[in-house]
């Protein structure tokens, strides 16, 4: 399978540890950008480790969400109807 030249740009979220390990790369020139550093991450991924569709196969790892957790949950995510 070859890799795709096409680029599309997108915002993700990611935990300021992750943000900082990215940029200490390009720092360092183990990675000439954020980007190169993520897009080469998510080439390594494991397939196998891809999240379940069904969400109860996660609640058997986690636990249900606790209801302070469905509470808290519109605002975390800016949504307003939950």
């Amino acid at each position: 399978m070859g890799i795709s030249t096409a680029r599309e740009t997108v915002t993700v979220w990611l935990p300021e540890e992750q943000i900082a390990a990215a940029r200490r790369a390009v720092a360092d020139g183990s990675a000439v950008s954020v980007s190169a550093y993520i897009s080469r991450a998510l080439a390594r991924r494991d397939p196998d480790e891809e999240f379940p569709e069904d969400p109860a196969e996660s609640y058997g790892e986690a636990g249900e969400p606790a209801d302070e957790d469905h509470a808290r949950a519109p605002s975390q995510l800016d949504i307003s109807d939950f």
